[in-house]
């Protein structure tokens, strides 16, 4: 064996032990913009000499590098005579001459994302700035060689620059993957002419780092360098210009997108990408680097076809370029760089007839699934829904579904691996089935632009009325829904996916509109379904919230006229008037549902209201009243919810004092202060008993304060009803006494919603102040599981369920049993077999191997896993989770502990619904992380909890019990089900809290 010398290695890439090629700049540092310094020893180095000048034409010598060989030696590399080290200066570029690239725009364009008009720059401009001491793992790390010199104390913080290049990887590369892969692109990094590709994808990389600070600079950088003067047209320069075509298309910028593709389709033929030939002549002779000109290729073939169908603005272009370019590879290969020898496109098309089980790869598929959506857009104008030609792209793309391989048959693969490209493939091929049959079917797909519109559609009643264009539009959408059901990030999938979803959303719409009573429910769903995609994308895509408005503003107008149909009688035909109720509060709420998902724009006024809030609150000479007690206990909630806890109590303990004080506890403060006015009354009432409530609240959930109020006397009335408080028809009030006499006289008589309210707060208060207890079976706590028992079965029939009739909702009752929930919980805990900080210690979770089913469940642990479930189905209430107190994501939390310790005990019976209710839970405390950075935290937490639970569970893969019961292919879709779990956990990231850290610079107190 040949011994070659170890190359230099900078401090930078020493300091995260990194491989480093050596070169001045390495290119590690030349993409992250580090500066890039070598010694020539670790060993004795303690800085720069003083007084030395560094000599300006001194270079470094470079050894050869070093491969590793499949059996893990270490050797230089041989290549052919043809071949250049992937560094190498000896790149060949086609000679264009003076022919160099122009911008198409006449003048330069700022950041899509960063336009104030945009609305994904101002959805997501609350994202606080990532702590620069924030560190992520560095894929890199997965080939550093074990030889690697002594670790270093400090391992310095990932730049933003390579933050971006990881974000780009993490989040966009697998729907796109034409460059290069991370560690063979970083190592050419330093060439001039890879520097657009790096710029590009910092900044599509940045789309995906919450409000970062210099998305808009990477987005001039990569604008400059793609369009220097003297730019060459190479291979290079198309993928540069193919990633910014994409995140321009993806950030609604279709014109400059469109303007882009246009000089890009010139360019790829110009240098001839589209021939065999270009990737060996410019691929060095590296098997990687020829694969990704190919890929280059067809990715910008496929791209070209998306935007014609999906925009309808253009004419795909390459679609009649002559291309004998070679297919792509599968993905692993790719990655892993071991390429085999290329398959052609003759090959796959003449596979179909040949009789053949060859197979290729996803990419492949993908590329013929295109081919079909271009043979569609060159139909020739038809003479009707029955030509021939419309039958003929039919049988191709039925051809296509039923030739695929059975491994190839959906997107989600072998033990629950995700296939990207083969699930656009489904994507385009539905989506093409849609545009072939839209134009014959029965759907009107602008149905909603008019009221007059839907009459035509009340002969239609069932799927069997449907013709077959319309059946086949049907079926279309509904399998674009099904692929929003896979169990991976909707941020990892391409931009062009919520152009599909609208197409098939579009089609649930018009069904909507037909007034099909048998189908209406499962269209909520899918409605429901598609447009949480759509919001969920439009976090990072701001084409994805037109969509998103688009459709909304489309269910808004068949809305209304389903509601103009309501006073029609056949509207009413065949349904009884409970189910005719049920029917209109059922598209109520998904209306109201809508409305809701959307982005919580950033208000710019935020801080200034906020200040005046607290300026006016302390102000020297404010009086002690009512209206201040309504003001900070305004203020103490909002702060709360914004994880400020310090703050909310202090101001608690003081609006504990002023409220005590000005005798707002008292029956004579409403009838002194009311100024004769019943709701203003009214509103006394309810201002003491929310301030009862909130004080107990915040003692239940923090465990930081006592709940002083629940020992202070009041005679306080009652409140009424919300909707006799509304219209301002306040009757005589009704007294505590009065509620808890009734539970004894046998009388039926009814409180309000919000009275039931006090009362579960009041068994809270009981709990929090039962004495020492001896052990689990202690005569206290048996009394309070009496009293919670004894609140829940005395409610009124009316008051068992927090959805009213008609399916209106009732936040205070929601609230009351949500409050009866997290008392039981916090009863029980302590005493069951479920330990709530199980997560934070690996060696824990072996106690649990014995507890294999519910029925080895003490008493205790049976009732927090009620109180658990019970919570988890408040969060399946067809309401806005934001109209829901803060205090809520806080009990949800409670919840999902519970859930997450029932999930480290492996059992398998219950593994998938307790998966299911994590989601539920953790999908609920991101949304309210929308507006509560209280929620944000919560969710934080959970994940946490559920990530190290996930690692002592990875760790007990290895032992033999883990096996047991189950055959190998049970247990690799457990595996894939917990790995996809815990990486949608991770996917959900939301806008933290609104209003940033609150500190009150003048300590302002009220004694």
């Amino acid at each position: 064996m040949s011994v070659t010398s170890v190359p230099a290695a900078c401090l930078a890439c020493r300091g995260r032990h990194l491989k480093c090629d050596g070169v001045n700049p390495c290119s590690r540092c030349l993409s992250s913009g580090s500066d890039c310094v070598y010694v020539a020893s670790r060993r004795g180095y303690k800085g720069p000499r003083r007084n030395t000048v560094q000599k300006p034409g001194k270079k470094h010598g470079v050894s050869p590098a070093r491969t590793r060989t499949r059996s893990g030696e270490s050797s230089v590399t041989s290549r052919p005579e043809r071949s250049a080290s992937l560094g190498s200066s000896l790149f060949l570029s086609p000679n264009m001459g003076d022919d160099m690239f122009k911008s198409p725009l006449s003048t330069p364009f700022l950041d899509p994302a960063l336009d104030a008009s945009n609305s994904m720059e101002s959805d997501m401009s609350f994202f606080g700035p990532y702590d620069p001491a924030d560190t992520s793992t560095d894929m890199f790390n997965l080939f550093t060689s074990p030889q690697h010199e002594h670790v270093v104390t400090h391992v310095p913080a990932l730049t933003l620059p390579e933050r971006c290049i990881d974000s780009f990887y993490n989040h966009f590369h697998a729907a796109h993957p034409f460059v290069f892969p991370k560690e063979s692109l970083l190592m050419i990094s330093h060439e001039s002419s890879v520097m657009p590709v790096l710029a590009v994808m910092r900044w599509i990389g940045s789309l995906h780092i919450p409000a970062c600070s210099e998305r808009g600079r990477f987005f001039q950088e990569a604008h400059q360098l793609i369009y220097e003067p003297r730019r060459r047209k190479d291979g290079f320069l198309v993928q540069a210009l193919l990633l910014l075509l994409i995140g321009l298309d993806g950030q609604g910028q279709q014109d400059q997108a469109r303007q882009i593709l246009s000089g890009l389709e010139r360019i790829s033929v110009d240098i001839g990408l589209n021939t065999r030939s270009y990737a060996t002549t410019y691929g060095r002779g590296i098997p990687m680097m020829e694969e990704s000109w190919r890929r280059t290729w067809w990715e910008l073939f496929i791209v070209d076809g998306l935007i014609a169908g999906v925009h309808r603005s253009t004419n795909f272009l390459l679609f009649d370029v002559a291309s004998d370019v070679a297919l792509p590879c599968e993905e692993y290969e790719y990655l892993s760089g071991d390429i085999p020898e290329p398959m052609y496109l003759r090959d796959m098309n003449e596979s179909d007839f040949s009789g053949t089980s060859q197979e290729f790869s996803s990419f492949a598929y993908r590329i013929q699934a295109t081919q079909n959506l271009g043979r569609l857009l060159r139909i020739p104008p038809v003479s009707g829904p029955d030509d021939e030609s419309l039958r003929n792209i039919q049988t191709m793309l039925t051809s296509w579904r039923v030739s695929l391989p059975k491994s190839k048959a959906d997107a989600l693969r072998q033990y629950g691996h995700f296939d990207e490209m083969l699930f656009q493939a489904h994507m385009i091929t539905h989506a093409t089935s849609i545009l072939l049959h839209q134009p014959y079917s029965q759907l009107n797909s602008i149905l909603s632009q008019s009221n007059n519109q839907a009459d035509q559609y009340d002969s239609v009643s069932s799927r069997d009325d449907f013709n077959n264009h319309t059946k086949n539009i049907i079926q279309a959408a509904t399998e674009i829904s099904k692929l929003v059901t896979h169990r991976v990030s909707l941020l990892s999938h391409s931009h062009f996916f919520s152009y599909v979803v609208t197409m098939s959303s579009i089609i649930h719409l018009n069904r909507w509109a037909i007034f099909t009573p048998d189908t209406e429910n499962n269209l909520r769903q899918v409605l429901r379904l598609n447009i949480g995609a759509l919001s969920r994308m439009s976090l990072v895509w701001s084409a994805s919230e037109r969509e998103s408005s688009s459709v909304k503003s489309m269910a808004r107008s068949i809305y209304q006229v389903k509601k103009q149909h309501r006073v029609l009688p056949q509207f009413w035909i065949s349904m009884t008037h409970d189910e005719a109720m049920d029917r209109i509060a059922a598209d109520d709420a998904m209306i109201h549902e809508f409305e809701d998902m959307q982005v919580v724009p950033a208000c710019s006024e935020r801080g200034r209201f906020f200040q005046e809030a607290h300026q006016l609150i302390y102000e020297p000479r404010r009086r002690k009243d009512g209206f201040l007690v309504q003001a900070l206990l305004l203020l103490l909630i909002g702060l709360d919810g914004q994880g400020q806890q310090d703050q909310a109590r202090q101001i608690l303990s003081g609006l504990e004092r002023i409220s005590v004080d000005i005798g707002l506890n008292t029956r004579s403060y409403a009838t002194t202060y009311g100024r004769g006015i019943p709701m203003m009354e009214e509103s006394w009432r309810r201002t003491w008993w929310e301030l009862f409530i909130v004080d107990g609240l915040i003692a239940g959930v923090h465990r930081s304060t006592n709940f002083l109020l629940f020992d202070v006397a009041s005679d306080v009335a009652l409140p009424c009803e919300e909707y006799e408080y509304l219209s301002g028809d306040i009757p005589e009030p009704m007294y505590l006494r009065d509620m808890n006499e009734s539970d004894f006289s046998g009388t039926s008589q009814e409180f309000s919603s919000f009275a039931y309210r006090i009362q579960a707060t009041q068994n809270l208060g009981r709990l929090l102040r039962i004495p020492p207890v001896s052990g689990p079976d202690d005569e206290s706590l048996r009394n309070i599981q009496t009293m919670l028992t004894s609140w829940r079965v005395s409610l009124p029939k009316s008051k068992a369920d927090a959805l009213r009739q008609y399916g209106h909702f009732d936040e205070m009752l929601f609230q009351a049993h949500m409050i009866t929930h997290a008392t039981s919980i916090l009863l029980h805990q302590p005493y069951s077999q479920l330990n709530s900080i199980l997560s934070q210690s690996n060696n824990q979770a072996d106690q649990y191997d014995s507890v294999s089913s519910r029925d080895d469940f003490n008493n205790h642990t049976k009732n927090i896993i009620q109180a658990a479930t019970e919570i988890s189905k408040l969060v399946t209430h067809r309401v806005s989770l934001l109209s829901h107190s803060h205090f809520f994501s806080y009990v949800v939390t409670m919840s999902s502990i519970i859930h997450l310790n029932r999930w480290a005990i492996f059992t398998p019976d219950t593994e998938n619904n307790l998966r299911q209710v994590l989601r539920l839970n953790i999908g609920a405390l991101s949304r309210m992380s929308l507006v509560w950075s209280a929620s944000e935290r919560e969710s934080s937490s959970v994940k946490s909890m559920a990530r190290s639970i996930y690692q002592v569970k990875k760790q007990h893969r290895v032992l033999p019990q883990f096996w047991i019961s189950m055959t190998h292919d049970e247990a690799m879709d457990r595996i894939a089900a917990d790995d996809a779990m815990i990486h949608e956990f991770e996917d959900m990231q939301v806008v933290p809290g609104m209003m940033g850290h609150w500190t009150d610079p003048e300590n302002k107190q009220w004694n």
